[in-house]
């Protein structure tokens, strides 16, 4: 079979697609991964095939309007969404080129959460075969506790499920632009609700999370294979850092972490990683002067990740770095003060260290409640409402025993599954019909 992977989006969504691309490539499948300009030598090396969607992430989150979305500097869900339905707008006709240009070399394409509908209208006009990888639980559900958008969430409510509907109807003019401009393209009209919800139905979904952390819903809308996290093989010579070529968290080579950080981390007390991954700042000497208060006020030993928010912070007890591998790196750390993306989430779940959750946007609200929830941090503080007192105050407390103990018993269970060998073997039987 030949696949073709839509993995557009930051780190967080094209690394999974390279390990789901990894499993299928051993096992004897032919792979290509679309991804943008930022990740091409990556996954080259990585011996994938490749096609690019002709921009650059790292490039759109340090425009005016990067900056925006990607900030957290949206105070309403609604503000939120209008910023992401510009995005996809900007990148309508780029995206829709390269799907044009690539599905008919492929026979079976996977698309996620930005691309699900541009998946669906490819799907129908060229016969090509469909899966949807999911990187968190955006599907309708009345349990709270695996939903995105559940309004309850520590209950099993039809309200939940209610109010999602009303979600949904508002998210989809966000994800709308790209399959316009493919169907504009193919000369297809959208199909009628009917029709689409049972497309929705009888698409192959895969989510890439672990059940321990997201539990199988009974009554999500199609059926769904949970299998847990795609994680890149454990082996030298895979890049597994936090950024990516292009971006300021990629170290530039493989392997164990950097000499200087590993002889930064034992020469104390494990430190405490602060890293806000691929989201933007508008101040980034605010905010690196928001993390040195706050280590300081905490009385924390700081390993502090530039990122795309361009944080910087020196002093004594604190390293910034441009990046390491997560999994070898968070197994060091005291607790991890992170964005809330899904990959940096699941990386910190795995290592079984505590977790203070800082969302941006998205879905990242979802994982700090899952975290708080499930005993593993405190509860999240919003990006627009952290100040280094309250950044302080969660770091104190994700180190209290409550919290260390819960989470290092979850990160025995979940690193027990192997989510690209499930996900690979529910694929191999699906397409295999």
């Amino acid at each position: 079979m030949r696949y073709l992977l839509l993995a557009w989006g930051s780190r967080g969504d094209v690394q999974p697609f390279v390990a789901l691309g990894l499993g299928l490539r051993a096992a004897g499948h032919e792979v290509t991964v679309a991804a943008t300009l930022d990740f091409e030598a990556w996954i080259r090396e990585q011996g994938l095939g490749y096609t690019d969607f002709g921009v650059s992430v790292a490039e759109l989150s340090r425009t005016d309007l990067g900056r925006r979305w990607l900030g957290g500097t949206s105070r309403t869900v609604v503000g939120e969404l209008r910023m992401m339905r510009e995005v996809s707008t900007l990148a309508a006709d780029v995206v829709s080129t390269t799907l044009l240009r690539a599905v008919p070399d492929h026979d079976v394409l996977i698309s996620s959460t930005l691309t699900f509908e541009a998946g669906w209208a490819l799907a129908r006009a060229t016969g090509i075969g469909h899966a949807i990888a999911l990187f968190a639980p955006a599907l309708q559900t009345s349990l709270g506790s695996s939903y995105v958008y559940a309004a309850l969430p520590r209950r099993h409510s039809a309200l939940n499920r209610v109010l999602g509907a009303l979600t949904s109807t508002a998210v989809q003019p966000v994800v709308a632009p790209i399959a316009a401009e493919l169907r504009r393209r193919l000369g297809v009209r959208r199909p009628g609700p009917l029709q689409l919800r049972e497309d929705i139905r009888s698409t192959p979904t895969l989510l890439a999370v672990s059940p321990h952390v997201v539990p199988p819903a009974p009554d999500w809308p199609m059926p769904v294979q949970v299998t847990g996290w795609w994680t890149l093989p454990a082996h030298p010579g895979d890049p597994r850092d936090p950024g990516g070529p292009g971006d300021p968290g990629h170290p530039g080579h493989p392997g164990e972490p950097d000499p200087a950080l590993l002889a930064f981390v034992e020469a104390g007390p494990p430190p405490v990683y602060v890293g806000f991954g691929s989201m933007s700042s508008p101040d980034p000497r605010g905010s690196s002067r928001l993390v040195a208060d706050a280590c300081r006020a905490a009385g924390v030993r700081a390993v502090v990740l530039r990122g795309n928010a361009d944080l910087h912070v020196t002093g004594d007890g604190v390293l910034t770095i441009e990046g390491a591998a997560h999994d070898l790196l968070f197994p060091r750390m005291a607790a991890v003060v992170g964005h809330g993306g899904a990959g940096t989430t699941g990386a910190a779940f795995r290592a079984g260290v505590p977790q203070v959750v800082v969302p941006h946007m998205g879905d990242q609200p979802y994982w700090g409640r899952r975290v708080h929830e499930l005993g593993c941090g405190p509860a999240p503080v919003a990006r627009r409402e952290l100040t280094a007192q309250r950044l302080a105050d969660g770091i104190r407390a994700a180190l209290t025993p409550g919290y260390a103990g819960a989470a290092r018993r979850l990160g025995d269970q979940v690193r027990t599954e192997d989510g690209v060998a499930a996900a690979v073997a529910h694929l191999e039987r699906t397409f295999a019909r």
